[in-house]
């Protein structure tokens, strides 16, 4: 209502039961404003909004973090693989050399295998006729070295060539 002319105002309309309308004067005093909206109004106030969106950024944050760590196992457990594989080539390889020659050996594993190298070692036992064989296989990740180490007992009769994985004659029981 309009205070000069004392007739209805456009803005004085009825806009349903829920709504609250608290009415004051403006500060030059000539109109009459609504102090509060209607309490049915449809939507979300900032605050809300500013809540759900921080949740929401917390949410995330876990979640990348999960799938980054997942990323970095999946990443560690190919590379441990690989390494277990290549290792145990090496050790094949290292008790295939001629009477099991006692010393120290490197090297890479090439083009198929970059950033992989091995050290392994034949060693003397207790019993004669046992060595010890052990190979060490390193790679970096990211600014980590990190290595594997296999080890095995190896027997070899001199003079005798012997296919990985299989016995001598007389310890299969043939005459």
């Amino acid at each position: 209502m309009n205070l000069v002319s004392g007739r209805p105002d456009s803005r004085d309309r009825w806009e349903g039961p829920s709504t609250l309308l608290a009415r004051h004067l403006s500060p030059a005093g000539s109109r009459l404003q609504y102090a509060c909206r209607p309490l049915s109004r449809p939507g979300f106030t900032l605050l809300e909004v500013i809540v759900a969106l921080a949740l929401l950024a917390v949410v995330a944050i876990a979640l990348l973090q999960v799938v980054v760590g997942n990323l970095r196992a999946t990443e560690d457990a190919r590379d441990r693989t690989e390494a277990v594989a290549l290792a145990q080539a090496q050790l094949v390889e290292l008790e295939r050399l001629p009477d099991l020659e006692e010393g120290a050996y490197v090297g890479q594993f090439g083009e198929a295998h970059p950033g992989f190298s091995w050290s392994g070692s034949i060693r003397a036992t207790p019993w004669p006729e046992l060595k010890q064989v052990t190979v060490k296989v390193q790679w970096r990740r990211g600014r980590r070295d990190k290595e594997l180490v296999l080890e095995t007992l190896a027997r070899r009769h001199p003079g005798e060539e012997k296919e990985p994985g299989t016995l001598p004659a007389e310890e299969k029981g043939l005459p």
